[in-house]
């Protein structure tokens, strides 16, 4: 891996066709933020979170401030995932506070080196690649009733086999909701 050429953050908002609601939020855009590494080849890594204040008590805003805080060190200090490794655990306690902020910063960085050298970074980590199957999960938010009915009977007919429902305060309303 070279030395990183930049590294760069930013909110990542994408208008949602419909709102999504559950007990602890509703949004009618994304709330994730983006990370990208480069060198100087050329060559780019991605990474993404999703930070969430009912989660991990971060926002955008706040991922902001930690990367912003912490961008020209890992500029300086970054040549290969060796160096990531270290990097996190000397700064473990800091990133124990904006783990969300971590994580798209930290993929980013191994991508990069994983497209350096054309591989996963499963490879580059020395881990087993992904092999299964994947079974993905519908999420039913907390919509009015044919809204909900409709977006269920979508997601029976393309064959999701399980379900995460999300919950409002309305106990009445979630048991009509599991019914």
């Amino acid at each position: 891996m070279q030395p990183l050429r930049s590294l760069e953050m930013w909110p990542l908002r994408i208008p949602l066709k419909v709102a999504f609601k559950h007990a602890s939020a509703s949004r009618a855009v994304t709330d994730s933020i983006w990370v990208e590494a480069a060198d100087g080849s050329g060559v780019t890594g991605y990474g993404e979170a999703c930070p969430r204040t009912y989660v991990t008590r971060e926002d955008s805003e706040s991922c902001l401030r930690f990367f912003s805080r912490w961008r020209d060190d890992l500029l300086r200090q970054i040549r290969s995932p060796l160096d990531l490794e270290q990097w996190g655990q000397a700064h473990r306690q800091e990133i124990d506070l904006a783990p969300a902020a971590w994580c798209a910063i930290e993929l980013s960085i191994l991508d990069l080196a994983a497209r350096t050298v054309g591989t996963s970074i499963e490879a580059l980590l020395r881990l087993p690649e992904l092999t299964a199957d994947f079974q993905y999960t519908a999420i039913l938010g907390d919509q009015d009733d044919a809204s909900f009915t409709s977006q269920l009977e979508r997601y029976l007919h393309w064959g999701f086999p399980s379900f995460k429902v999300k919950l409002s305060r309305d106990p009445a309303r979630n048991q009509a909701k599991m019914a």
